[in-house]
């Protein structure tokens, strides 16, 4: 990731080698990325936060090294880490978004089909202003 808002992508040869790198455009400032099956497809997809626009944006592979155009989704002020999980037991893929900028964690629920229902936001217990953080 770079702060052009682009992505490189390496895509495998099989021999341990890489082609060219691909660049994919991702958003303003992306801090974090993950990856995962969002919909369901066999297929690897990746989610991104964008720390300008208060986003992450999910991209759908295709199957051939390319991704479909970027799905945004709001988020905090200030995402910058983020992890994926079945965090409800659904079967399908969840997203956890830290926005440092407010203190909270957002948690973006999968439909199984590429798509993410809206936001649910909850405050983080502490603000690490040092390392390690005081407790």
């Amino acid at each position: 990731m770079s702060q052009d808002g682009t992505i490189a992508l390496f895509l495998g040869n099989g021999d341990g080698t890489f082609q060219t790198p691909k660049t994919d455009t991702i958003g303003g400032l992306p801090a974090a990325i993950v990856l995962g099956d969002f919909n369901r497809d066999g297929i690897l997809d990746f989610a991104t936060t964008d720390s300008f626009a208060n986003t992450t944006s999910i991209s759908l592979g295709t199957g051939d090294g390319t991704f479909q155009s970027p799905m945004a989704y709001a988020v905090g002020s200030g995402p910058y880490d983020m992890a994926t999980a079945d965090f409800n037991g659904d079967g399908y893929q969840d997203l956890a978004v830290v926005n440092d900028s407010v203190n909270t964690i957002s948690v973006l629920l999968g439909n199984g089909d590429g798509t993410f229902q809206a936001q649910k936001t909850s405050a983080l217990a502490t603000k690490w202003n040092s390392w390690p953080p005081e407790i």
